[in-house]
């Protein structure tokens, strides 16, 4: 045990803060979808459903794994490939895990509120959620912005915020628009997919074929035999393997799902 702690000096490195606001949350949506929510909703109320109680339960695992975990260490001090790891947890799971874990009447109840209706009818179109969701993952990975990001626990907290909002957005004509029973064209579905893989790629593949080490915050501290170029290379297919597989499994499903005639059918 003594050895594992000086050769792994980060398994010590739990946070209790993050598995006491766990805790919170976990009250919080108990007392929302519950006595709360009766309250609130009247007629339109339910209870959460199984799945739903799931989905939440996952939501608060993966939350604590990806900040409340040596994981976050190792992605803030010394390991490329786990700060994606975090990154894909954060913005390709737990946006997922919420907007599934939220009662259909929690969904309508925000949205009857002209003011957040407003913004999220605005910043939920599709081109602009997918451009803004993109462009904040793509900046996040360029040398300046994760070297600043990695400088204070304050950044890194706000940065991993707006990404996790932006990836929210993102997913919301996917996910949210089907909890309020509106579905859009499977086709625009596999268009929306396929023009977030395109967008990534471009930094991905930077990453992968450059012959240099990016990231400055990376040079004075990593656990790995690996050199710096090696790590950035790790962390540049783990995205992509990662991202190959959500938007992947999400692109045979829609596929799977639009009518035959799709395929067959041709305009007069």
């Amino acid at each position: 045990m003594a050895y594992m702690m000086n050769s792994f000096p980060f398994l010590p490195a739990w946070r209790p803060e993050v598995f006491a606001f766990a805790a919170l949350l976990a009250i919080s949506y108990q007392l929302i979808s519950g006595r709360l929510g009766r309250e609130w909703a009247g007629e339109q109320y339910t209870l959460p459903s199984r799945r739903e109680h799931l989905a939440f339960i996952g939501l608060l695992t993966v939350f604590v794994f990806a900040v409340g975990s040596p994981l976050d260490l190792l992605a803030q001090t010394s390991s490329f490939p786990a700060y994606i790891l975090q990154m894909l947890l954060m913005t390709m799971v737990m946006p997922w895990l919420l907007l599934l874990s939220l009662p259909r009447w929690i969904i309508q109840f925000a949205l009857s509120l002209s003011r957040v209706q407003k913004i999220l009818s605005s910043l939920t179109k599709p081109w602009k959620a997918s451009l803004l969701y993109n462009l904040t993952a793509t900046l996040s990975l360029s040398p300046f912005f994760l070297d600043l990001n990695l400088s204070s626990n304050w950044i890194h907290l706000l940065t991993s915020a707006f990404l996790m909002i932006a990836a929210l957005l993102f997913w919301w004509p996917l996910v949210g628009t089907r909890k309020i029973g509106l579905h859009r064209d499977g086709f625009y579905e596999f268009r929306y997919i396929a023009y977030s893989i395109i967008f990534m790629l471009p930094i991905i593949l930077a990453l992968l074929l450059t012959k240099t080490a990016w990231y400055k915050v990376y040079l004075t501290r990593h656990l790995t035999d690996l050199s710096l170029l090696q790590m950035q290379q790790e962390g540049a297919k783990l995205m992509l393997l990662g991202m190959l597989f959500v938007f992947g499994t999400l692109g045979l499903r829609v596929l799977r799902h639009l009518d035959h005639s799709f395929w067959y059918n041709t305009p007069s």
